[in-house]
């Protein structure tokens, strides 16, 4: 918005094209545990013991430069990422050889040394009489304290191996002390111990291209000691982007203030603002996408495919949607009959092989359920009148469903936020809709315990009618006891549909349509026809 003087006034030119440079977007960080590995050698894949490891399992390498691990990593652009890895070390430091997409990673640190040569004093040379601790390229060394400080000691077990910092013409293959800014591969310290003692590695600087990289960890040649791994994190490294344009939402009200006589504030200025930003939000871009999952979700469609909901959102913009040779919706856009209609009618909702498709569908709101089997079963709300002292009451009773939301999770015009009941993204935090990132919402309010309300009142209300009995989701009437007696003596009203059919297999197939829709599996189908029979 550009502020404009005139004539000692100021105002702002309004609904304008503005210009930006988008920066600092961060990738939301990725774990990669031990079991996500795609391909190793010389490796096996441990149960911890000690249920340190993030996902209770973690890589630990065979004692043999061989040995190597490789991750499929999926990156949506192509940029600099941060590596990092948590890992178990029990003593001494040691290194590891990166490769991305085959080709091998160092990272040469600022404060690295010019190479000199190797200094051989002896194999133990911490035993000779004024032994004073070795300083860069000398050895042979077996811990990291007969080394000077700020240097550690550097184990191989070859002949011809590289020593960080040190020029090695005569291919030796002993310890040396080297000091930890030559080193170009990955660092690990010791932590304490090899499974259950982790430690995150500061993270590296990789080069990923948009799509799946290969990330490949391995042992150094002449290095049969390494640290174990529990999972490798990729975390995205703020990126620049290209300039982006948008149109900023429509301005009329002025922002000059009523002390001065030349006011342009007005009510008429805040009515045109408040009707041009309920248009711009109206005609946005995602209003109908929006619009489709939600209710497509509500209509038992909690996962619907990019290619439904386009169809949805774009009936919604057209306001059209046809279905054979019926046409709905009146042409205009922001047709809730032709969005409707899409969701109901489009193969995604009728077509019958999606039954057999794990993933499609949506779990049944609690309180859908119960209001499901109270009409499925033709509750009748007449009260008892034989066999209770005092007047007659009367013949009928408003239904009266009591703390619902302590007992299911669910209670008509009880929201607990404006949010409703529960959030339309929410993925469960367990089992297979986990592993697939698939969205649950009502399973957000389904834990055990409203899992158990929920069949305890059903059985309560198939057995003794709308009572309290038995953790029921009636209430107490004031009179009589519970008894499963076929009377309901105790409840305000109960299940009374009689069966059509006239075999048992005829009323299972009932019941199945109209708790089910039909979906009843074959052998519950016999295990209910053989209890009734």
């Amino acid at each position: 918005v550009f502020e404009v003087e005139d004539k000692g006034r100021t105002f702002y030119l309004k609904n304008i094209v503005s210009e930006v440079h988008l920066h600092g977007w961060e990738a939301v960080p990725t774990i990669y545990e031990a079991e996500d590995a795609t391909e190793f050698q010389n490796v096996t894949i441990k149960d911890s013991t000690t249920l340190s490891a993030s996902n209770g399992r973690y890589i630990d390498f065979d004692a043999t430069d061989e040995a190597y691990v490789t991750w499929d990593v999926s990156v949506s652009y192509t940029g600099d990422y941060s590596m990092s890895i948590r890992y178990g070390l029990d003593t001494f430091t040691r290194q590891m050889e990166v490769y991305v997409n085959d080709e091998v990673v160092e990272w040469t640190g600022p404060d690295a040394n010019p190479p000199i040569d190797l200094d051989y004093i002896s194999s133990n040379p911490q035993n000779d009489v004024g032994f004073e601790p070795m300083t860069r390229c000398q050895g042979d060394c077996d811990i990291d304290e007969h080394c000077a400080a700020g240097l550690f000691c550097f184990q191989v077990n070859k002949g011809g191996s590289a020593i960080p910092g040190c020029n090695n013409p005569d291919g030796l293959g002993a310890d040396f002390c080297v000091d930890p800014n030559d080193i170009e591969n990955m660092l690990f310290l010791p932590t304490g111990g090899s499974s259950d003692d982790w430690r995150l590695t500061e993270g590296k600087t990789v080069r990923l291209v948009e799509g799946v990289n290969t990330i490949k960890l391995k042992v150094p040649f002449g290095n049969d000691r390494r640290p174990t791994f529990d999972y490798l994190k990729i975390e995205g490294l703020p990126s620049f982007t290209s300039s982006s344009k948008f149109r900023n939402p429509p301005h009329f009200v002025a922002l000059i203030g009523e002390e001065n006589s030349y006011t342009e504030q007005n009510t008429i200025d805040a009515q045109y603002e408040t009707d041009a930003l309920l248009e711009h939000l109206f005609y946005h871009d995602n209003v109908g996408p929006f619009l489709a999952i939600r209710i497509a979700q509500r209509f038992g469609v909690s996962n619907p495919s990019p290619r439904y909901v386009k169809t949805c959102a774009q009936a919604f913009k057209t306001g059209l949607y046809e279905s054979g040779t019926q046409s709905f919706g009146d042409g205009r856009y922001g047709s809730l009959e032709a969005l409707a209609a899409c969701v109901v009618l489009d193969q995604e909702a009728t077509d019958e092989a999606l039954y057999e498709d794990p993933a499609h569908g949506a779990l049944r709101e609690p309180i859908i359920m119960v209001m499901n089997l109270l009409r499925s079963m033709e509750y009748s709300n007449t009260l008892p009148t034989e066999g209770l002292d005092g007047p007659a009451l009367a013949e009928s009773y408003n239904v009266r469903l009591r703390d619902m939301d302590e007992k299911i999770g669910q209670s008509p015009h009880d929201f607990p936020s404006v949010f409703s009941f529960f959030l339309p993204e929410h993925v469960p935090e367990a089992g297979p809709a986990l592993s697939a990132q698939l969205v649950a919402p009502e399973a957000l309010i389904l834990d055990m315990p409203k899992i158990v309300g929920i069949q305890n009142g059903m059985i309560s209300l198939i057995k003794y009618g709308l009572s309290d009995c038995n953790s029921g989701f009636g209430s107490y009437p004031g009179y009589k006891g519970c008894s499963d007696n076929g009377l309901y003596e105790r409840s305000i009203g109960h299940l009374a549909r009689v069966p059509s059919g006239t075999t048992i297999e005829e009323m299972v197939s009932e019941v199945s349509l109209l708790l089910t829709a039909g979906r009843l599996s074959q052998d519950n189908r016999n295990i209910i026809a053989a209890a009734c029979s």
